[in-house]
């Protein structure tokens, strides 16, 4: 089905009234001339319609801001692009025009009218004039010189008023990735920016959120597309054959090595080399890593001749590289030097809307290996699937529709309850998993609350027994304890990386299970588990205070 094309609404006296400055213009900027003439080869990401600005007097042009009004009047406009000087008066055989007084700044006064009228209208201003020489620095600008459809592709992606599906379309991004929610939209129009250039790229995120397909993009967004693209995981080598791999080396340089091997920085020669969770890369490696960033050069390991290479470095890591670096386990030179250019890609329960994309898409995926059909979700799955934190992000999400379809026969609707049964298992696989000495990922009961139990298991059954007394205080205690780490622990779970706070409103929306709860409904939530009136406000520390004691509990660290 063909997408309607976002509509740009160009004003400007010269590329209106000759049809040569016109096409010309169209070319430069790959637009697909919707009710004007184009170029036979542009690109039909966008379609553009021109206004001149002016009325024609017979034969004398007069600047007209209703003319552009009732143009703007007529479309749902994504962009205009407006030029800043005009030329009017009287035209003469050639089609010049005498000129007349304010033509220079006729596009100043367009664009105050504009803003009076058309609030919410995106103008840019289009002109040969140098961003320095407008006294409208508010606004926007894009040059005439040098006019390439990246800069009009560009433009329209920062300022034009866009659906996602439009998005998508001028990020030319693959029916394989699965992003539609604004946060994901958001990192790869950041993603279509990077890949202008041959700078390094260092993308942060948590594992499992797709740092590789963010890397995957650039590269193929890049002027390195038709290069080789060569992922290596740092994590899953050994230090002993880390530099082997990266580097290559010589026949005989040890027991093994029966031939000479090319390693990753000379295979990827011209292209893009992809060096995920560098943050666990060893320090002897990162020295050597370094050296052969700062020179451009390799040598195999046996030694050897250098070979010079040309290789685009993008890194990517689930780890907090300034506290390794703090820490002396990453080299500061080394992070400098990796970073051009810092993505962060949001983790899954940050992109709801792509929670129900790639629930959908794992849906028929799975449906289709298993030979089953008409196998769909409730409304209300999808809902409890939203408001899951997913720690594993995608491919926790993955393994739990695979679980849902395994359970289901032909024609059959996936409930609300089953998402349930389905996330409460996955919280347990989560936790079983977990290596021994790690950080879980789950919420656990505090240790009060285990002692308790176990005191209760002694208590003998005589009434009138004094051991028994304050017992039900101290369940209601050990319950708030409990509530206590467990909105320390969902809190954390939904903070925003970006800016590091904490959204306490989807955090109880998950605690509770309640999407309706908005407004005050979380603050109030968050003081009933405190013990305190509803109405008490709540600080930014309250809610850290209560990350930290969940996180501070025996068995966290």
């Amino acid at each position: 089905m063909l997408r309607k094309l976002p509509r740009i609404l160009v004003v400007d006296d010269q590329f209106a009234r000759n049809a040569t400055e016109r096409t010309v213009f169209l070319a430069n900027a790959g637009l697909a001339g919707g009710r004007s003439s184009a170029a036979k080869d542009a690109i039909p990401y966008a379609e553009v319609t021109f206004c001149s600005g002016q009325r024609d007097e017979g034969g004398r042009l007069i600047n007209d801001y209703d003319v552009v009004r009732q143009a703007v009047r007529a479309e749902e406009w994504a962009l205009v692009l407006l030029d800043v000087q005009f030329d009017s008066g009287t035209l003469d055989t050639l089609g010049r025009t005498s000129g007349q007084a304010g033509d220079d700044i006729f596009g100043f006064v367009i664009r105050q009218h504009l803003r009076k009228d058309f609030p919410d209208l995106p103008v840019v201003m289009l002109t040969s004039k140098k961003q320095a020489e407008l006294t409208d620095t508010d606004t926007p600008y894009l040059s005439k010189r040098g006019l390439t459809s990246r800069d009009v592709a560009l433009t329209l992606l920062r300022y034009g008023r866009l659906s996602s599906a439009q998005l998508r379309t001028l990020l030319r991004l693959p029916d394989t990735v699965i992003a539609e929610d604004p946060a994901s939209l958001t990192v790869f129009l950041e993603a279509f920016i990077a890949a202008a250039n041959s700078a390094p790229v260092l993308i942060l995120g948590e594992t499992g959120s797709g740092k590789d397909v963010l890397a995957r993009y650039i590269h193929d967004r890049s002027n390195r597309a038709e290069k080789p693209f060569l992922p290596v995981n740092v994590a899953t080598i050994t230090e002993a054959l880390a530099e082997t791999e990266l580097f290559g080396h010589k026949r005989g340089s040890f027991t093994g090595a029966v031939r000479n091997h090319s390693g990753l920085f000379v295979l990827a020669d011209g292209g893009t080399l992809f060096l995920d969770e560098i943050g666990d890369m060893p320090l002897a490696l990162q020295a050597k890593v370094l050296r052969a960033l700062q020179g451009g050069e390799v040598i195999p390991v046996g030694g050897g001749k250098a070979r010079h290479v040309d290789v685009r470095i993008i890194a990517a890591t689930s780890r907090n590289l300034a506290a390794k670096v703090r820490d002396a386990e990453f080299r500061e030179d080394l992070l400098r030097r990796i970073t051009g250019s810092t993505l962060i890609m949001p983790p899954l329960r940050e992109r709801p809307l792509d929670i129900e994309l790639l629930a959908l898409h794992f849906l028929a995926s799975f449906s289709l290996a298993d030979g089953k059909e008409g196998i769909s979700f409730a409304p209300d799955a999808l809902d409890q699937l939203r408001l899951h934190p997913f720690v594993g992000n995608v491919g926790e999400l993955r393994h739990i529709v695979q679980n849902l379809v395994n359970r289901k026969g032909n024609h059959s609707i996936i409930s609300a309850a089953d998402a349930r049964e389905a996330l409460a298992a996955s919280y347990v696989s989560s936790a079983a998993a977990q290596p021994a000495g790690t950080v879980s990922q789950t919420p656990s009961a505090p240790a009060g609350l285990a002692e308790l139990a176990a005191r209760i298991a002694t208590w003998p059954v005589s009434l009138d027994d004094p051991s028994l007394q304050g017992g039900k205080h101290l369940v209601e205690k050990a319950c708030q304890t409990l509530l206590c780490a467990m909105a320390g622990a969902v809190l954390e779970r939904f903070r925003d990386h970006r800016k590091g706070v904490l959204n306490r409103q989807a955090a109880m929306q998950y605690l509770t299970g309640d999407l309706s709860l908005k407004g005050k409904g979380p603050g109030r939530v968050i003081n009933e588990i405190l013990g305190r009136k509803a109405d008490t406000a709540i600080s930014d520390d309250d809610l850290e205070q209560l990350v930290r004691e969940w996180s501070s509990r025996p068995g966290r660290k």
